[in-house]
């Protein structure tokens, strides 16, 4: 079997683990452009973009801290890990990190497992430090041995030395953190349109020849970000990005088929079709987006009678090609918003600033 690696000028590679004929130019992506995503093709409204916007923030947030956590784990740093997650989920966060043996295992694979950003970083930068005494014991005695031998001394039983979280110091390593993966999502969100043109010629080969072969094996070229240089989480994370970008989009397509009575009924259909099949979205499996994209394509034409008698069509497979559109135009956009993620965090200080400053004066005002 023969194994092709495609690497493009960005950086991004794509992965073809099996024999195949190279694709050809896809129409798809020359229909739906390749620009920005823009009020008017979007066609979301600013407070639709606005809350796919908090959703990518809020999930850029919880893959940093779990990066910061994965690093605790590495480099054994159990106080500032435990301090982290008591912190978390204080915040309402399941646990974000387990304890399985292999480190890869412990991450949580979820999205949406953490959310309010904002408020989040804020608080983490004004709390207080913690400080607590760390107790060491050594081993029972030099060179092991029967605890009853006269001729073997006793180590010493324990020595202690302090241990101090700065809260602030974590918050800054997770801004910084937070920037760094956002360049990455910058250039991993160029790769929907490749998966989208992957999963519609992978529809299509099935339509054409049905071989019972399972669809996953169909997906001849697997798009994926690069690896090696990179944050730990990167695959993960472009899977976890794949399942809120594909949410967003179905979304955006329901709010656009409910805006017109003619076009109503899809909209019907794809709340029930979501209904039945949105279950994986709130587990930790991988493939999710792709696995929900290919169940939609897969559904037979649906015939109905309208209310007032006439005879109407549904076509699945236009519904999940709009969708596709959505995804692409929504990721443009989210390119943008994780560009001013630097410019984020600023204003992030600046408002703890504004609010160090409230506390001072409320505490002058209590002493007086």
């Amino acid at each position: 079997m023969l194994a092709l690696a495609v690497h493009s000028p960005l950086g991004l590679s794509v992965r073809t683990p099996s024999t195949v004929h190279a694709p050809p130019s896809s129409s798809y992506a020359q229909k739906i452009g390749r620009g920005r995503c823009a009020a008017v093709r979007c066609d979301l409204s600013s407070d639709e973009r606005e809350r796919g916007r908090t959703v990518l923030r809020d999930l850029l947030l919880q893959r940093a801290v779990q990066t910061q956590l994965y690093y605790n784990v590495e480099f054994k740093n159990d106080f500032e890990k435990a301090w982290l997650l008591r912190f978390a989920s204080a915040k309402g966060s399941p646990p974000l990190i387990g304890n399985s043996h292999a480190i890869m295992n412990k991450v949580l694979h979820k999205h949406e497992a953490l959310r309010g950003w904002e408020a989040f970083m804020l608080e983490m930068m004004g709390a207080d430090d913690e400080v607590h005494e760390v107790h060491v014991v050594w081993g029972n005695r030099v060179g092991g041995g029967s605890p009853n031998n006269p001729y073997l001394q006793d180590r010493p039983a324990s020595t202690s030395y302090l241990d101090k979280v700065e809260p602030s110091k974590i918050a800054r390593k997770i801004q910084q953190i937070r920037e760094s993966i956002a360049l990455e999502w910058t250039k991993d969100l160029q790769l929907v349109r490749l998966q989208n043109d992957e999963l519609q010629r992978s529809h299509a080969s099935s339509v054409r020849a049905d071989d019972g072969v399972d669809a996953d094996k169909k997906l001849q070229y697997a798009i994926q970000p690069e690896q090696g240089g990179t944050s730990p989480l990167r695959q993960a994370s472009f899977d976890l990005l794949m399942r809120a970008l594909t949410r967003a989009a179905l979304r955006a397509v329901v709010l656009e088929k409910d805006r017109d009575q003619l076009t109503r009924y899809s909209a019907e259909w794809l709340r029930a079709f979501d209904a039945t099949h949105s279950g994986p979205f709130g587990t930790t499996e991988w493939r999710v987006a792709e696995g929900f994209i290919t169940t939609l394509m897969a559904e037979p034409l649906a015939l109905s009678t309208s209310p007032g008698g006439q005879p109407r069509f549904l076509d699945p497979l236009q519904l999940a090609d709009r969708l596709l559109e959505l995804r692409a135009d929504i990721a443009d956009d989210w390119v943008d918003a994780l560009e001013q993620v630097p410019s984020d965090h600023v204003e992030l200080v600046r408002r703890r600033l504004d609010l160090q400053d409230l506390e001072k004066t409320f505490e002058k005002e209590a002493e007086e």
